[in-house]
């Protein structure tokens, strides 16, 4: 047993005389960001928010791993219910950065979540929204995203390069939109 640790201390010894002497290796080139350990990790999950009204959120996953700063969620399904209302929102993938989540002045966290990959945000009323990527801001409802999209509700369905929606006043910004309107005519 001794001999193992009296190997192991010649071998650390070793290397360190090597990285002194070879000006090749710097360690400060390292990224260490991608080593650090998963606080915990989940498979096929299926969480349900149920309050005195009933189920009001379903989230469905294949995969959670969570570290220290950010959650790294796969093939994500969300249902929410308020009130007689429902929505629901897709991904291959979405990201919740824990550490750069902006602070107010009141000391209250925005809370954004990232969706990336084939997003699709539905409502009971006809509105689909479907783009590459969307941000979520939980606390405003404010979905977003900077990249092309595709809004399509009952017969109108619009095409641009970046969006805005809040879903509490239904009041929306695009930009470097196309239009397509269809009117039904009334008799």
């Amino acid at each position: 047993m001794v001999l193992k640790y009296f190997i192991f201390f010649l071998l650390i010894v070793f290397l360190s005389i090597l990285a002194i002497i070879n000006d090749d290796i710097d360690f400060r080139k390292f990224d260490f960001k991608y080593t650090a350990y998963a606080t915990m990790t989940f498979q096929n999950v299926k969480s349900i928010h149920i309050t005195k009204e009933g189920i009001n959120r379903e989230i469905e996953a294949s995969s959670i791993v969570r570290y220290d700063d950010v959650d790294y969620i796969k093939d994500v399904k969300v249902k929410i219910k308020k009130g007689n209302s429902i929505e629901k929102l897709e991904a291959l993938e979405a990201i919740n950065y824990k550490k750069k989540n902006k602070t107010r002045e009141n000391g209250r966290i925005e809370k954004e979540i990232f969706f990336k990959g084939d997003v699709i945000y539905t409502k009971d009323d006809n509105f689909t929204l479907k783009s590459n990527n969307l941000i979520y801001d939980l606390e405003n409802r404010i979905i977003s995203s900077t990249t092309d999209f595709i809004l399509t509700q009952n017969d109108t369905k619009i095409v641009g390069s970046s969006f805005s929606y809040n879903l509490n006043s239904k009041e929306s910004f695009a930009e470097d939109i196309n239009v397509t309107l269809y009117l039904k005519d009334k008799k």
